[in-house]
């Protein structure tokens, strides 16, 4: 009797799962900033740091994050991404964090990279944090005026388990 209502229940609870996966139209910006951008507001040390280089270097491209915010990609190593996100308007550069995929060798099968609009403030990371105890999956963040906040983390089915193993 327990396994048939087990059985009942599987697909409500797997979709209630997907209903609850964030969409970038759940996060809808509806004005995105027009005119002219201000420059990249950089401390002369941090001038040569990776990722506010690609930011300066983005200083002419139009706003594409969440109605006014430039996404600028740089590397932080082999196979991942370092995330700087400058306000068009203000100028204010926030390096976001490093995302990494060493695992496309063993999983080919698992999506690697960002993926933003401009007009939605929702931000997906696809990858891992930390080499230590890598954290895989999709990472979910929504913009704010205080900048990236955390919104779901879905681990990738089945998990990596070793990074160092999966090559």
């Amino acid at each position: 009797m327990a396994m048939r209502i087990a059985m009942l229940l599987l697909p409500i609870c797997m979709n209630a799962q997907v209903a609850s996966v964030p969409r970038f139209s759940d996060f809808k910006v509806t004005t995105i900033y027009q005119g002219k951008r201000a420059l990249p507001r950089i401390m002369g040390d941090k001038r040569d740091y990776p990722g506010f280089r690609a930011a300066l270097n983005d200083a002419a491209k139009p706003v594409n994050f969440a109605g006014r915010y430039v996404i600028s990609e740089d590397t932080c190593g082999t196979d991942s991404v370092r995330l700087m996100i400058t306000d068009a308007i203000s100028g204010r550069v926030r390096e976001a964090f490093c995302i990494y995929w060493d695992y496309t060798i063993a999983r080919h099968d698992l999506p690697i990279g960002i993926e933003y609009r401009r007009d939605s403030s929702l931000l997906i990371a696809h990858g891992c944090w930390d080499d230590e105890h890598p954290k895989c999956g999709d990472h979910y963040y929504y913009m704010t005026a205080g900048g990236l906040m955390p919104l779901r983390w879905i681990p990738f089915s089945p998990p990596i388990q070793d990074l160092a193993n999966a090559h």
